[in-house]
Parts: structure tokens; C-alpha cells; sequence
């Protein structure tokens, strides 16, 4: 999919990332893939906040 990192280290560290989808992440990073406290905001306004690993949101926050 589509991204492009719009501020901060999307690679390794904290950044924010929008989607070709409509989505945005903003949160932790490591070799490229979400990891560590994050937030994704999908399209329809859907909000996914927590832990993620690997790209999963391995514990969801409310």
C-alpha cells in the first residue's frame, strides 16, 4: 500500500504516516512497520489506539 511519512522518523522512531487508502498512523516505528504506542485512524473516522508489533495492534487502548 501507498504511504508517505509527513513528519518524523518512519523507519525507526515516532512518526506520522498517511495512507493512499485514507488512513493515518501516528506513533512509534521499527525497520518500517508500526510498533509501540500508536494511533490509526482509518478512512470512516474509526480510531485504533494502543500497543502495535509488527504492523498489529497487539493491545487495544479505549
Amino acid at each position: 500500500m501507498s504511504a508517505e511519512c509527513i513528519e518524523g522518523d518512519c523507519m525507526n522512531g515516532q512518526g506520522t504516516v498517511t495512507f493512499a487508502n485514507g488512513y493515518k498512523y501516528v506513533g512509534g516505528w521499527k525497520d518500517g512497520e508500526l510498533h509501540g504506542q500508536g494511533t490509526l485512524t482509518e478512512a470512516d473516522g474509526t480510531v485504533k489506539k494502543g500497543i502495535w508489533k509488527n504492523d498489529e495492534l497487539i493491545e487495544q487502548q479505549y
